[in-house]
């Protein structure tokens, strides 16, 4: 019972500050905005994969054939997502003069364990690390990082609908 109305009022809150953020919007653009107001995009790309399987790693999940589809191929037809598309896609508004082009990206925990241990048993995926530290100390003119690394917890959570100990575990 006390869990339920935790979530509610969290989800009360939540949805009053989207309210809020919404009237105060209209009140701008009611007041006269800007006839040419500045478009600012982001760009956020969520890598997840779970485990598949309770207290076995990927590999092993796969290797004991208790799914109808390749593990593996799951990973591997991805892989781009998960090493360079991003960073290449930084780098693509980076050589197209926008100073200030970047992103952000966020991976779960479990799609990092997967990765690693997809690597360590040859299943590609060797160095997929490597183009992330290439760019991950880049900063954009107003210095900035260009990728901004975001965390997420280790098996895909809604944060702030977790109480504090579930938080401290996802982490």
């Amino acid at each position: 019972m006390c869990r339920n109305n935790s979530i509610n009022s969290k989800m009360k809150r939540l949805l009053l500050t989207a309210v809020l953020g919404l009237i105060a919007t209209v009140a701008v653009y009611a007041q006269g905005a800007t006839p040419r107001p500045r478009i600012y995009i982001a760009f956020h790309w969520h890598m997840h994969q779970p485990i598949y399987y309770p207290y076995e790693s990927v590999v092993a999940t796969n290797n004991a054939n208790r799914f109808s589809f390749s593990l593996n191929h799951v990973h591997t037809s991805r892989s781009g997502p998960y090493t360079t598309w991003p960073r290449d896609a930084v780098m693509r508004g980076v050589n197209a003069g926008f100073g200030n082009f970047g992103a952000q990206v966020s991976f779960s925990g479990s799609l990092i364990e997967n990765l690693d241990n997809l690597a360590a048993a040859g299943v590609g995926f060797k160095n997929w690390k490597a183009p992330w530290n290439l760019i991950k100390n880049q900063n954009t003119v107003l210095g900035n990082p260009r990728i901004d690394m975001v965390g997420f917890g280790y098996h895909h959570p809604l944060m702030p609908f977790l109480d504090y100990n579930d938080i401290r575990r996802q982490i």
